[in-house]
């Protein structure tokens, strides 16, 4: 990831802030699941390969995502943990026709790819 090397050439990575993505009421279905589901967890992954030992950082998403019904435990795990390059792929992620949706799953991805215990080398927080 270009960004990420761009971020190295100026010296150890230590912080990480992310408040990228693009709005339900602005954007297609495809789009909102390009940034803010797929471009979150890519960011995510390729900074948590270079963060600096006892590095940091804070994802701001958006409270849409608590606001999702709750989905099974499968689908959780699915948002949580399946290759960054899968994501897009889930049944239940490519069967989604309403940006609000498209918005909130993707904000719920968020929230599941920063819990505790999923990040190795850096510690992110979530802001919604």
């Amino acid at each position: 990831m270009k960004l990420a090397e761009h971020a190295q050439s100026f010296g150890n990575v230590k912080n990480l802030i992310n408040a990228a993505g693009v709005s339900p009421s602005q954007a297609s279905v495809a789009d909102i699941l390009r940034v803010d589901l797929y471009g979150t967890a890519v960011l995510l992954e390729e900074f948590g390969k270079i963060i600096g030992e006892g590095g940091s950082g804070v994802v701001i998403s958006s409270q849409s995502g608590h606001r999702l019904g709750a989905l099974s435990e499968d689908q959780n795990e699915q948002l949580a943990t399946s290759p960054t390059e899968e994501l897009l792929s889930l049944p239940f992620i490519t069967e989604i026709t309403d940006t609000l949706k498209a918005y909130q799953y993707s904000k719920r991805c968020n929230v599941l790819r920063v819990e505790p215990g999923l990040l190795t080398r850096s510690e992110i927080w979530l802001s919604s």
